[in-house]
């Protein structure tokens, strides 16, 4: 979910590759929950499911001082939006862009990474594909 603040846009252009499918395990959040016999608020933990989420690259067409150029955009959808398109399709992905920090296991360095979150998606049109004999 988003919320108000968070600017929401459309993007256009062609899927570099097939949506990679990855599985975000679950894990243990605490909440604070309201006790009646407590009469008070109470820290639970509970445990988060598993979640798909799909993982792609979308070239876009950007011009850039009257010369146009592709730029790759890091896609991820938690909604299953991609799961239907493949590569070489040309869709219409709207969402909202957020960083995302981690650190790296060989070099223990912080990184940051911009993705687009995909809140819809459509198809403009689809690549021609070869049928199986």
């Amino acid at each position: 979910m988003t919320n108000q603040r968070t600017a929401q846009f459309e993007l256009v252009g062609n899927l570099g590759g097939d949506p990679e499918i990855k599985t975000r395990k679950g894990r243990p959040v605490t909440c604070a929950v309201y006790d009646e016999v407590l009469d008070d608020l109470v820290a639970k933990e509970f445990m988060t499911e598993d979640q798909e989420l799909y993982i792609a690259s979308l070239a876009v067409r950007v011009d850039d001082h009257g010369e146009e150029r592709t730029v790759w955009k890091r896609l991820v959808d938690f909604q299953g939006h991609l799961k239907l398109y493949r590569k070489g399709d040309c869709i219409s992905v709207f969402g909202y862009l957020r960083t995302r920090t981690y650190t790296d296991k060989e070099t223990e360095e912080k990184k940051e990474v911009r993705e687009f979150v995909v809140t819809r998606a459509k198809l403009i049109f689809a690549k021609k594909r070869q049928e199986v004999a």
